[in-house]
């Protein structure tokens, strides 16, 4: 009797808990405080992520990691240097720049708690007034795209900075030999970018580029990209095969706008719709052609409104800010078909060791 009672009660507490898993999407962890000049920049498979912060005191920047418990600063804490932070692998490598302007930014790697500047190697002949330069991504092999400019950002160029210290400029490959940067590498060194070109981006694979009609934010290891493309007044989040065939992620009527900023190898895209700030914007996730709010995939008791999607990784976390400016990691719970086979294999454990028991 006593595990015919346990099979009973198993089923009956299925039958309780498992509508619960379909109506909450994702769980909140909230990594980041709330202020209006809190950016969230990179996250990795390990759920870890970047951004940067602003000093009370001069309204500065400074390169900050995220966590439960806190920031970790890892840009210089000086007044008048600003520095950001875009990306981080899962080694914990983080690239960025800093500087004392934002017109004098230099590209930087932090690894082991160590700074480290990225060279700038300049083969032009043409005179250099001002070099500037930005990391936007690293991956897990330590490669990082980003971009450089001789004359303060007025004309960029694409840059690879590879893992074994050598320095590419990839921008006569993508060409545009002036006028381009570089968004997003992901693990097979793939990069994807724009170009000066209106509404003209790329993936470049090796030698081989596949040039995009519209603006490509980022790339999952696949070669997909994602973005964004004009139909007529409005940006509309897009996504590119790797033959470059561009596919509207927002089939919404003309009058609306939506940006994709991150995409994984699965294919789920995330970004912002109806605004361009995370104070005016709604936080986005594209699953198998559904465009879904992701304020109502969370516990709505939270009273959390989210603004934008920034990341997501291969785990399906997803690093988003609300329209507070606070900095949040989504993890997806069990998929209610998950739920239900784990109860199934609880029930037949249950059943057989119950028959047993009889026999």
């Amino acid at each position: 009797m006593r595990f015919q009672r346990e099979f009973f009660a198993i089923a009956f507490s299925l039958a309780l808990a498992s509508p619960a898993w379909s109506d909450i999407g994702y769980t909140v962890q909230i990594v980041g405080g709330s202020g209006l000049a809190i950016n969230a920049g990179g996250l990795n498979n390990l759920g870890q992520a970047v951004g940067e912060v602003s000093r009370q005191s001069t309204g500065d920047f400074i390169a900050v990691k995220f966590g439960p418990s806190g920031r970790d600063y890892i840009g210089p804490n000086n007044d008048w240097i600003n520095s950001f932070a875009g990306d981080i692998n899962d080694q914990g490598e983080i690239v960025g720049s800093q500087g004392a302007y934002l017109w004098t930014q230099q590209a930087y790697v932090w690894r082991n708690g160590q700074t480290q500047a990225l060279p700038v190697v300049i083969s032009s002949s043409e005179p250099v007034r001002n070099v500037q330069s930005v990391a936007n991504a690293i991956n897990n092999a330590g490669d990082i795209a980003g971009w450089y400019s001789t004359d303060g950002g007025k004309t960029n160029n694409a840059v690879v900075w590879h893992h074994d210290g050598s320095f590419a400029d990839i921008s006569a490959l993508t060409n545009g030999a002036h006028g381009t940067a570089a968004y997003d590498i992901n693990e097979r060194g793939d990069v994807v970018g724009d170009t000066t070109v209106d509404q003209q981006s790329f993936v470049l694979s090796g030698t081989q580029v596949t040039l995009l009609s519209g603006r490509a934010m980022a790339l999952n290891n696949l070669g997909s990209a994602i973005g964004y493309s004009r139909v007529g007044w409005d940006a509309r989040a897009t996504v590119w095969d790797q033959q470059g065939q561009a596919t509207l992620l927002d089939q919404r009527e003309t009058g609306n706008s939506s940006i994709a900023l991150g995409i994984n190898d699965a294919g789920l895209a995330v970004g912002i719709a109806d605004g361009y700030q995370p104070e005016t914007g709604r936080a986005m996730l594209w699953r198998d052609g559904e465009a879904i709010d992701l304020n109502s995939l969370i516990d709505p008791s939270l009273r959390l409104q989210l603004g934008s999607a920034v990341a997501i990784n291969e785990q399906g976390q997803i690093l988003a800010q609300t329209r507070y400016r606070q900095v949040v990691v989504l993890t997806p719970v069990p998929e209610l078909s998950s739920v239900w086979m784990m109860g199934i294999g609880g029930l037949a454990l249950a059943g057989l060791a119950w028959r047993r028991r009889q026999s």
